[in-house]
């Protein structure tokens, strides 16, 4: 009875749903309201970052201290859940008297790859919106429909709108695939001309 009534409480799983979707919206709006702020405030003078926007003086200079301090301390942070898969790999395969030397070398040589990334790429910005529009349109957009085919076939619950309602959602998402990934290759092109 008595999950019954957790059921109806606004901390319960129904509403679990309510809230995450609130959670989306408002970061997407302060998201939105933010950048376009930013935007009539500098014009075109924009950059691709906020802080290579702030004037060169000690107070702003703090501040992107400040910024490098807390990529610094969230690092790790970020670099936890490839790391759990990598040592998971590691202690499956590998003996275990060279486990730790393995778990050590992945952990060193992820961050020195990824510190090499972001030194050696001229415009990281153009990269980074070159693997954005080539990985999150085929997680955002392209594996969803795809999942739910599969998920579907293996339970026969395929019918006629389902394959309308896919095929729609796949050629939407072949379109964007293929226009980001292109007119991101076309600035990286422009670049180095």
């Amino acid at each position: 009875m008595e999950r019954r009534s957790q059921l109806f409480l606004p901390c319960g799983p129904r509403h679990f749903q309510c809230h995450w979707i609130l959670r989306v919206r408002l970061f997407w709006t302060r998201y939105l309201t933010d950048n376009n702020f930013r935007y009539l405030s500098l014009g075109n003078d924009v950059r691709d970052t906020a802080t290579l926007n702030l004037p060169m003086t000690p107070f702003y200079q703090t501040i992107k201290l400040m910024f490098v301090a807390c990529i610094m301390i969230s690092y790790p942070l970020q670099f936890y859940v490839p790391m759990e898969r990598i040592e998971k790999w590691i202690t499956r395969k590998i003996p275990v008297n060279k486990q730790t030397f393995y778990i050590y070398f992945a952990r060193y040589a992820g961050v020195i790859l990824t510190c090499a990334i972001a030194e050696l790429i001229p415009h990281l910005a153009l990269f980074i919106s070159l693997i954005g529009a080539f990985s999150g349109a085929s997680m955002a957009l392209l594996f969803p429909p795809c999942i739910e085919l599969l998920t579907s076939y293996a339970k026969n619950e395929l019918s006629p709108s389902l394959w309308f309602k896919n095929v729609l959602l796949l050629s939407f998402a072949f379109i964007g695939f293929t226009t980001g990934t292109y007119s991101a290759l076309v600035e990286i092109v422009k670049t180095f001309e």
